[in-house]
Parts: structure tokens; C-alpha cells; sequence
């Protein structure tokens, strides 16, 4: 009989062992999904501004390679006049 009540004590203790268990298994894994889903947020939120960026780099791009023209272009019309200039100048 002494044996059943130290049997019946030990399966209580190691039942409520493995509670505890599940109990920190489970708030583990909540922390985990919780960490899981910031995570996902700042990766969305770091994409956007990878995007973002992106955009704006085309439009720099865009806006200098039309500055670039222009300046080719102005270039060009002052070697132009520069040389109508010292040919007027000459005659």
C-alpha cells in the first residue's frame, strides 16, 4: 500500500512536471511567433524602403542623364557661337 501511495505521489509530481513543461513550451512559442511576426513587419518595412530608394535613384538617374544632355547640348551652341565669334571677329 506504502508503494501505490509513493507511485500515485511520483506520477502526480512528473504530471505536473510535464504541465509545467507544456505550460513554458507554450508561452515559448508565443514569444516565437510574436518575434516571428515583428520580424516579418521590419522586413516589409525595410523592402519598402529598399523600393522607395530605388525610385528614387531612377529619378536622379533620369534627372542627370537629361542634365548631362543639356549640358552636352549647351556645350556644343557655345563652341558654336565661340566659333562664329572668332570668325566675325577675323573678318
Amino acid at each position: 500500500m506504502e508503494h501505490l501511495a509513493y507511485l500515485e505521489e511520483d506520477n502526480l509530481f512528473k504530471i505536473n512536471v510535464v504541465q509545467e513543461d507544456e505550460q513554458a513550451l507554450e508561452k515559448m512559442k508565443k514569444q516565437i511567433e510574436r518575434s516571428i511576426k515583428d520580424k516579418e513587419a521590419e522586413i516589409e518595412e525595410v523592402r519598402r524602403n529598399i523600393e522607395g530608394l530605388q525610385a528614387m535613384k531612377e529619378v536622379f538617374v533620369e534627372k542627370t542623364q537629361f542634365l548631362e544632355g543639356n549640358m552636352k547640348l549647351k556645350n556644343s551652341n557655345n563652341s558654336k557661337d565661340n566659333n562664329n565669334n572668332s570668325t566675325k571677329a577675323q573678318n
